[in-house]
């Protein structure tokens, strides 16, 4: 019994040093996994800032565009590598100063970018900020026609509409403005669109960006990040 009387006690230790053990061995373990996870999503932010580029126009607008987007060059009517186009700023030779498109392995455009400026605006910031629900349901009313008859005479079609709000980006008002279209070249594809419209006189402009419904999951984000990148000097 003296020899049984030990191993007794080894067999059956207390419930507090368990617990006491338990805590000893999982503290390392969460601290592990805690720092794996910073590094991990540390690491995410670099690669993602690494796969943009800074776009600035001569007029003071900015933004960040992905690598591999083609951006549309005005005045050869050829595209370049998002990389290559970045490194000077875009100048202002007409309304339509910046186009890119992202296109997929088969040659298919899944992405769509523009910049359409307005120098004869006379709508002011403060106006768009002061900006009543009456009079941006009537601004979404007449926007909503002029999109559905631009979208049937160019071939496609309106399939439906999201409507407009006020949206801050980066301390700006701007006026977004969702809707859906079919392809005026595929009627099977269809692509989501957003206006974004920033009205301040001559510094006025809207930013178009579109994605092809089939890869919604992998192109919303990366709208999503150019639509929040947009900065005005």
């Amino acid at each position: 019994m003296t020899f049984l009387k030990p191993y007794k006690q080894f067999s059956n230790p207390s419930k507090g040093l368990v617990k006491k053990n338990y805590r000893s061995c999982f503290v390392p373990l969460y601290f592990f996994i805690f720092v794996y996870l910073s590094i991990i999503i540390f690491s995410n932010q670099l690669i993602a800032q690494n796969l943009y580029v800074n776009f600035k126009l001569t007029n003071g607008i900015s933004f960040d565009l992905p690598k591999n987007w083609r951006v549309i060059d005005s005045n050869t009517r050829t595209s370049l590598d998002a990389s290559v186009a970045a490194r000077y700023p875009v100048k202002i030779h007409s309304s339509l100063p910046f186009a890119a498109n992202l296109y997929n392995s088969n040659n298919q455009t899944i992405g769509i970018m523009n910049i359409r400026v307005y120098p004869t605006m006379n709508i002011s910031q403060n106006e768009v900020i002061n900006l009543n629900s009456s009079s941006l349901n009537e601004f979404n009313k007449q926007l909503r026609s002029s999109i559905s008859n631009g979208v049937k005479l160019a071939g496609g079609r309106l399939i439906e509409w999201y409507g407009t709000e006020k949206v801050n980006i980066n301390r700006k008002i701007f006026l977004l403005s969702k809707y859906k279209r079919q392809s005026a070249f595929n009627p099977n594809l269809y692509f989501n669109v957003s206006l974004i419209r920033f009205l301040d006189g001559q510094n006025s402009f809207t930013l178009t960006l579109s994605y092809e419904e089939k890869v919604k999951y992998i192109l919303k984000p990366i709208i999503d990040k150019i639509r929040n990148s947009i900065q005005i000097r």
